[in-house]
């Protein structure tokens, strides 16, 4: 359910007005379902560089791919140009790269997709590690904080 409706957020952001919002929106939701399937992105290489690595190494039909390269243009302008724009439907490309994309995938893994999303599965346990952190951080403080008020204010002994 929570993968459904990050899907849906991120498709209405796609369509938006906003070309610099749509695009991270759609490199979002591509990210999402690359995490989905079992396949990482390298953090040094570029939008335009994944989309080719992936349109050839998972064998996309020229629709797919194509709609790869929509996507992967769109956030590359989005980051690094001027006047930031996409050339042509982003929704219709941001569908048919996912299509191509899970269309690769098994049944098996289609259906673990399904019950459990990986991407969400990942999300959770950041928010976890990262909300256990903070308490950490938070129990460390309110501890130096008690220790500091013994030893500053001692009661009398009789």
């Amino acid at each position: 359910m929570a993968r459904r409706v990050g899907r849906r957020r991120r498709f209405a952001l796609a369509r938006g007005p906003d070309p610099i919002a749509a695009a991270h929106a759609a490199w979002a939701e591509l990210r999402a379902t690359l995490a989905d399937i079992g396949v990482s992105l390298a953090g040094a290489e570029s939008p335009r560089a994944a989309a080719g690595r992936l349109a050839i190494g998972r064998a996309l039909d020229p629709v797919a791919g194509s709609g790869l390269r929509v996507v992967a243009l769109a956030e590359e302008r989005a980051r690094y140009a001027a006047s930031p724009g996409v050339d042509g439907d982003l929704p219709t490309a941001l569908r048919a790269a996912r299509a191509g994309l899970l269309a690769g995938t098994s049944r098996g893994r289609r259906c673990w997709i399904a019950l459990a999303p990986p991407s969400v599965i990942h999300n959770v346990s950041v928010a976890l590690a990262e909300g256990y952190q903070r308490l950490q951080v938070t129990m460390a403080s309110i501890s130096r904080a008690l220790r500091f008020r013994r030893v500053a204010d001692p009661k009398p002994r009789a």
